[in-house]
């Protein structure tokens, strides 16, 4: 059930951060890093959660990137001592899943087939290194004439009778073509239709420019198709089982002592409060204070963060002092 806050946002304090959450939950873009630049406190924070064994996980709902290529990134920008167990994307949720179902009795008569992908190539190898053949990566051959393209369309080559599932991602080369073999294969009740996320955009370097996400591929085939997809990344409970069977080897997750960092209340806050964890936003990304009161104000509850940051420098471990013992203007902070 959704938990309703009762009150706008209370600025975090170090403090009640160190002392109240085990396991820390960060979205990648826009709170750890925008484009191949940590943000402020960012690097700090993460080496000093985890060498206070504190369980630190990055679930990212970029889909583009293997599990490996994002340790890479994360030890090339600074994130040293992050590795395998502390990555989740909505592509290796998507993989797991689909493995999942693969191995279902309800699935058995067409897990021998690939999945449709509407996604980059790092996504499609990500699925092959699972185990998932897919097609569809990539651009089609699209005619110059648009008057040739809609005569011929109703002789559209499906490739093939039907996919195992239609799967969607992050595409550049979303086109005309693959919506139409999409929705023809999703008319097909028994087709899977599974997302890896439903972002409208995503974080870039200038603020004043909208970069579209993978939502775009998602609105698309939903309108067109009439089906609702199934979400791998934030904010769904997929999500949140994948990064406790992933945990459970070590130690199981308790939500009570857990908090999700994020900077969109539209995935991040909203997976914490679908999920029954703290929430935290901070304001280094896509959503800002005023947004979060916004939410509040309209009775959207469960978009509305329980704290916020202005930046995770704020959560350093030399700020966490006692309640009263406040400087530099943080005593109104929750501690």
């Amino acid at each position: 059930m959704v938990s309703s806050p009762l009150r706008l946002p209370q600025r975090i304090g170090a403090y009640h951060f160190w002392n109240n959450f085990d396991n820390i939950l960060f979205d990648a873009d826009g709170v750890l890093w925008r484009e191949q630049q940590p943000l402020e406190g960012a690097v700090e924070l993460v080496g000093a959660l985890l060498k206070a064994n504190k369980r630190v996980v990055v679930v990212t709902n970029n889909s583009t990137q293997s599990c490996a290529e994002y340790v890479k990134k994360c030890q090339r920008i600074g994130f040293t001592d992050l590795d395998e167990q502390n990555i989740v994307s909505s592509g290796m949720v998507l993989a797991h899943q689909l493995n999942k179902m693969k191995r279902s009795a309800e699935f058995g008569s067409t897990a021998h087939l690939p999945v449709y992908l509407f996604g980059s190539v790092g996504l499609q190898r990500l699925l092959k290194e699972s185990g998932i053949d897919s097609f569809g990566t990539g651009p089609d051959p699209m005619p110059a004439d648009t008057a040739t393209f809609v005569s011929d369309l109703p002789n559209l080559d499906l490739g093939v009778p039907r996919p195992f599932a239609v799967v969607a991602g992050y595409d550049i080369h979303l086109s005309y073509a693959k919506v139409m073999r999409a929705v023809n294969w999703l008319k097909e009740k028994t087709v899977p239709f599974l997302v890896t996320n439903e972002d409208a955009t995503f974080p870039g370097p200038n603020p004043d420019r909208v970069i579209p996400g993978a939502g775009t591929v998602t609105s698309v085939l939903r309108h067109v198709s009439g089906r609702e997809p199934k979400v791998m990344g934030k904010p769904s409970a997929v999500c949140w089982q994948y990064i406790c069977e992933k945990a459970a080897a070590d130690t199981p997750l308790d939500p009570l002592r857990t908090v999700i960092v994020g900077d969109r209340c539209d995935t991040d806050i909203l997976f914490g409060r679908l999920n029954g964890l703290s929430t935290l936003l901070v304001l280094s990304g896509v959503h800002s204070l005023a947004d979060a009161e916004h939410f509040h104000g309209q009775g959207q509850s469960q978009l509305v963060p329980e704290f916020y940051a202005v930046s995770l420098a704020e959560l350093l471990p030399s700020l966490s002092v006692p309640l009263g013992t406040e400087q530099n203007g943080s005593a109104n902070a929750v501690n």
